[in-house]
């Protein structure tokens, strides 16, 4: 594989190779806006990589190869490029945000060996089924509402029970907000799938989600807030959110979270693995500071 240095009028041969949102910006950038390195076998466009400078640092925004790389030596060549322009401009330290599947360590292993720090695990996403979750030998056992417990339809929660669920958005931590709040997610949820979790009279947990396409779902907001959360909380409201999407006839879901939510993400891993079809794992990079 020939690597280079990519010049403005090379690009767009390359671009099929990065993501589409990054496709129209990396076009129009200029020489000294970003790195753009390309790989090709007898003129045939097969991997790309490219880079932008921040205050200090550049970030990685795309590294990929069209062929089985499993070892990552067409990766690394790409990473190389990209690196060796970064230095002779003077960029700082690298960072890359990268995704894999959690099964798959080539990623890990590439930039170890270019001499890069981590993985920092930011994020976990995971794609499953309707019938696989309701099989979840943990959901008949605490999926069943117990005294106490309450799941309303957000289309029939009254006056009082909108107190309770402004309250307890205005409980939330600042930095959950971002994507607990149900005030913040409710105008975009898909109603007919959306619930609200009362305990004792108070709202603990609500159920926001999105129609990912025609067969999915997507899980955007789900959760028992901090200080209720518990297997023995969430099963109930999952109770019910799978049994209206399998009646619905939407068999697919996704779902993510962050490491801001440490008890939930350890939950997947050391539960709802043999459930899952896909586990993607989005994990930070850095390179090495070389001591002048």
């Amino acid at each position: 594989m020939r690597v280079r240095v990519l010049s403005i009028s090379e690009r767009e041969a390359f671009l099929h190779l990065t993501y589409p949102l990054h496709r129209t910006g990396v076009l129009a950038m200029a020489e000294h806006e970003v790195i753009a390195v390309g790989g090709d076998i007898a003129g045939h466009p097969i991997g790309f990589a490219f880079a932008v400078p921040h205050r200090g640092f550049y970030e990685i925004g795309s590294l990929h190869v069209t062929l089985p790389d499993d070892t990552g030596v067409l990766r690394r060549a790409l990473l190389d490029g990209v690196i060796a322009e970064a230095e002779r401009r003077d960029w700082g330290v690298g960072y890359f945000n990268a995704r894999f599947a959690h099964t798959d360590d080539s990623v890990i292993r590439l930039m170890r060996d270019a001499g890069w720090v981590g993985p920092a695990v930011r994020s976990v996403s995971v794609r499953t089924t309707v019938d696989k979750l309701l099989g979840f030998w943990i959901l008949p056992r605490f999926g069943i509402l117990r005294r106490g417990y309450q799941v309303v339809p957000w289309s029939q929660i009254t006056a009082e029970q909108r107190q309770l669920l402004v309250a307890a958005d205005d409980a939330l931590p600042d930095a959950m907000k971002w994507d607990l709040s149900p005030l913040r997610y409710e105008h975009r949820a898909v109603t007919e799938h959306s619930f609200l979790l009362l305990r004792d009279g108070e709202a603990i947990g609500w159920h926001l989600p999105e129609r990912f396409d025609a067969d999915t779902i997507r899980w955007t907001c789900s959760t028992v807030v901090p200080g209720h959360w518990s297997m023995a909380a969430i099963m109930p409201l999952w109770d019910v959110v799978l049994r209206t999407q399998r009646d619905a006839g939407v068999t697919g879901l996704i779902f993510a979270t962050t490491v801001a939510h440490p008890t939930f993400m350890k939950f997947i891993f050391r539960r709802l693995l043999p459930v899952l079809d896909s586990v993607t794992v989005g994990a930070a990079f850095q390179s090495r500071i070389v001591q002048a």
